[in-house]
C-alpha cells in the first residue's frame, strides 16, 4: 500500500517549516518521506516511535507516532491507512526539538480528542 501515499501538513507544521532555511526544510521533508516509506514498505521502525504518550482514542488504537529526524529534531505524525480507497494519509502535526516533544504531543493529542468529541471543529488540511 505504498503506491498511493498522501502527505498532509497541518497549518502549524507548515508554519514551522517555513521558518527554516530552504535547504533544511527540504532535508526535513525528505527525511519524513524516507522514514515513512521505510516503515510502510519494509516495517523499519527505527525512527518511528509510538510511545506511551499515544494512548487509545476511545475504542480505536492510536495512529500517532513521532519521527526521530536527527539527534534533536522530531516530527509528530499520524499514519492512517484506508483499505477501501487503497491509500495512506500521513498527517504531519508539528515539528519540535526533543526537549519540547512531550508538550507538543500533549497538545496534538488534546486537539485530536477535541476533534473526536466535536467533529465540526476540524480544520482543513493542506496537501502537498
Amino acid at each position: 500500500m505504498t503506491d498511493n501515499i498522501h502527505f498532509l501538513f497541518s497549518n502549524k507544521s507548515r508554519k514551522q517549516l517555513k521558518k527554516l532555511p530552504r535547504t533544511e526544510r527540504i532535508k526535513i521533508e525528505h527525511l519524513i518521506r524516507e522514514r515513512v516509506y521505510g516503515f510502510l514498505s519494509c516495517g523499519d521502525s527505527r525512527y518511528l516511535i509510538q510511545d506511551h504518550y499515544f494512548s487509545k482514542m476511545g475504542l480505536f488504537d492510536s495512529t500517532v507516532y513521532y519521527i526521530r529526524l536527527d539527534l534533536h529534531k522530531r516530527a509528530i505524525i499520524s499514519i492512517d491507512e484506508d483499505p477501501i480507497f487503497d491509500e495512506v494519509r500521513i498527517k504531519i502535526y508539528a515539528m519540535c526539538n526533543r526537549d519540547s516533544l512531550e508538550r507538543e504531543i500533549k497538545g496534538v493529542m488534546e486537539s485530536l480528542y477535541q476533534q473526536m468529541i466535536n467533529p465540526t471543529s476540524c480544520k482543513k488540511e493542506e496537501t502537498e
